[in-house]
C-alpha cells in the first residue's frame, strides 16, 4: 500500500496515486486515480470519481463520519445529481457501495469505498467485481 492508500479489484491491488475530495458548490466531487500496474499482459489503471455528490458538509473537517451507500443509481433512494463511476478500459456504474470518510488532519480526509463494478476484461473481471479503496484524500 502506498502512502495515499490502494484500490483493489478482487484479488488485484493499486497503489494510489492522487486522490482528491473537493467542494464545488453545494456537491462534493471525489476523484481516486492509481499508478499503472500490468496484468494479464495489458496496463491496468482502476480510478474512482464521483461529480457531485450530495453531503450535508461544507468543510473537510464535516466530512468525518459521513457515509453514504447506494444499491443502484437508478434507484429513487439515490439523490445525487451525478452518478459514482469506476474506469479500468471503460466508465462503469458503481453500485450496491458505502462510502465512508473517517478521521481528518487538517488537509487530508480518509475515505473507504467498497462495491461492485463492472471491468469487462475477462471472466473473472467481467461483470459484478468487487472493489475496496482506502485512501487519503486531499481536501480542496
Amino acid at each position: 500500500m502506498s502512502d495515499l492508500g490502494h484500490i483493489s479489484l478482487r484479488d488485484r491491488s493499486f497503489n494510489v496515486k492522487r486522490a482528491a475530495v473537493t467542494r464545488c458548490g453545494k456537491t462534493w466531487h471525489i476523484e481516486i486515480e492509481s499508478h499503472p500496474k500490468v496484468y494479464d499482459n495489458e496496463l491496468w489503471t482502476p480510478c474512482l470519481y464521483h461529480q457531485a455528490l450530495l453531503l450535508d458538509a461544507e468543510t473537510g473537517d464535516d466530512l468525518q463520519r459521513k457515509v453514504v451507500s447506494w444499491k443502484l443509481q437508478t434507484g429513487p433512494e439515490y439523490l445525487h445529481p451525478e452518478i459514482g463511476s469506476m474506469y479500468v478500459f471503460g466508465h462503469h456504474d458503481i453500485r450496491h457501495c458505502k462510502l465512508a470518510f473517517g478521521r481528518y488532519d487538517g488537509n487530508r480526509v480518509e475515505v473507504q469505498w467498497e462495491g461492485i463494478c463492472d471491468v469487462f476484461w475477462d471472466d473473472e473481471f467481467s461483470e459484478n467485481v468487487p472493489f475496496i479503496c482506502r485512501a487519503f484524500a486531499e481536501t480542496k
